[in-house]
């Protein structure tokens, strides 16, 4: 364990390192009240533990949860990460939760958010990837493919087709994309009525750089 002493926001402060059992990897920093080391107040960070057991204090540390102290209670936003992935999201305010929290689900896929202003969940965030066919790349083929969908008035899916094709690869990847989108929509929206809500229509462009 080593300490520095430091001053923060008027207190006088330290900063802990702990390191793994048997190993110069740091385990986790915290800053701490020098008067007082189970009293925390600054920030704070922890590491997943690197597979080499040797590794030098400040190398190959991997993030495992970031966020800040104020006087002993979390404040602001803390994040937490699986591997180099953004896994959540919190924010707090003197030690309670505040905003909107968001955690990644699907690989990334998709970022679901709760509002602890008004303490419910809201429509999740679910981005449109999709990737570059090899073949095509190799190939040097860009296009742009359109695709329909349809709904029914409860939200799930009726139909996708392609209403504007291009390269069968670009086409056929296109497709796949938007039956993944649409199978994670219906798996993670909120939204139960479309009796209003138009059908929607894709344009993926496969353009390289």
């Amino acid at each position: 364990m080593i300490l520095f002493p430091g001053l923060l926001k008027g207190q006088e402060t330290k900063t802990i390192i702990k390191y793994f059992n048997e190993s110069k990897q740091i385990m986790e920093m915290s800053d701490v009240l020098v008067a007082n080391e189970d009293f925390k107040h600054g920030q704070f960070v922890r590491y997943y533990r690197d597979e080499y057991s040797n590794l030098e204090s400040n190398k190959n540390q991997h993030i495992q949860t970031k966020g800040n102290y104020f006087q002993n209670k979390k404040d602001g936003t803390w994040t937490y990460y699986k591997g180099y992935k953004l896994l959540k999201e919190e924010n707090y305010s003197n030690g309670k939760k505040t905003g909107i929290w968001k955690t990644n689900l699907e690989n990334g896929k998709v970022i679901t958010r709760y509002n602890y202003e008004l303490n419910q969940e809201i429509e999740p965030i679910i981005p449109l990837y999709y990737m570059y066919p090899d073949r095509a790349s190799y190939a040097g083929i860009e296009g742009i493919v359109e695709v329909y969908v349809k709904y029914n008035l409860d939200c799930k899916t009726d139909t996708i087709y392609i209403t504007k094709r291009s390269n069968k690869l670009l086409d056929k990847s296109a497709l796949r994309s938007v039956y993944e989108f649409e199978k994670l929509r219906e798996k993670y929206s909120l939204r139960t009525d479309c009796s209003g809500k138009p059908d929607s229509t894709y344009l993926i462009n496969y353009k390289l750089k």
